[in-house]
């Protein structure tokens, strides 16, 4: 039997609300259709409430609920946002092979926004994977050249693959636009120090204390750098006031010398 077009059920709903001159049959009759008609904007709307609760649990930091919720529009209307924001819930989950998914299925669908290439490099970065998170980095200083962040997080996954002096200029331009990034200064710190240019590094970590004076890595490494020109004394002082201020955060020892562990 061939379905019945809109105007059929439009001309049929009519006729039985007029037989039976019931008040509460035009209005249902009149659902009816509209579903019929519209069901895109509906879903549409019922989509972008879910998509702003799941958000609002996210940012609040019930991830299980903002992953739930984004699962169920990804499910039914697979955007970009959807799977991006889902990504972000993943990733504060430490399910970073899912984030990556999610963050590559955002970049599939809307390659032009520079935030899915920036989050998924961060992922990528922190699992060890360095050239392909340099390449994200890379991507996203292209879609948005103010995002000077990224440059930052470029030049730790350069320097962890030993690659000093290119993590240098990139350093170098990101301070240049944040010059109050302390995070910054104490990267430069370590791969300075790590070259053996102890006295530069010791004023980057100074600089990087002045604005990150909670931070016991910097004490830590600003230690070990006074300890190689010879600055015992000092050099101690640092590495008790790293351990007490370790100590007092109730978080357990970071590996000495590690760097970028501020990160």
């Amino acid at each position: 039997m061939p379905r019945p077009s809109q105007e059929e059920i439009l001309i049929a709903g009519t006729v039985v609300c007029m037989r039976n001159r019931s008040p509460l049959l035009p209005a249902f009759y009149g659902l009816l259709i509209l579903s019929a008609v519209m069901p895109s904007l509906l879903c549409a709307q019922d989509y972008q409430v879910e998509f702003e609760r799941g958000k609002a649990a996210l940012e609040a930091g019930h991830l299980d609920e903002a992953e739930s919720i984004l699962s169920q529009l990804v499910s039914v209307d697979p955007q970009a946002q959807h799977y991006y924001y889902r990504g972000l819930a993943l990733a504060a989950k430490g399910k970073d092979s899912q984030a990556i998914d999610d963050f590559s299925g955002a970049i599939t669908l809307d390659p032009r926004q520079a935030v899915y290439y920036f989050r998924r490099g961060i992922v990528l970065s922190r699992n060890g994977m360095y050239e392909e998170a340099i390449a994200d980095f890379t991507k996203t200083a292209e879609l948005d050249p103010g995002q000077a962040q990224a440059l930052g997080y470029r030049a730790r996954a350069l320097f962890m693959m030993n690659r000093r002096e290119q993590a240098l200029q990139d350093l170098s331009r990101s301070i240049q636009a944040n010059p109050n990034n302390g995070a910054l200064y104490a990267l430069r710190g370590d791969i300075l120090s790590s070259a053996g240019e102890y006295v530069s590094a010791i004023r980057d970590y100074d600089r990087a204390i002045q604005l990150r004076p909670n931070d016991p890595t910097i004490y830590n490494n600003r230690g070990i750098a006074l300890a190689n020109i010879g600055k015992t004394r000092e050099a101690l002082a640092e590495v008790n006031a790293a351990m007490d201020m370790a100590l007092a955060m109730r978080s357990p020892a970071r590996p000495m010398g590690a760097p970028g562990n501020h990160w």
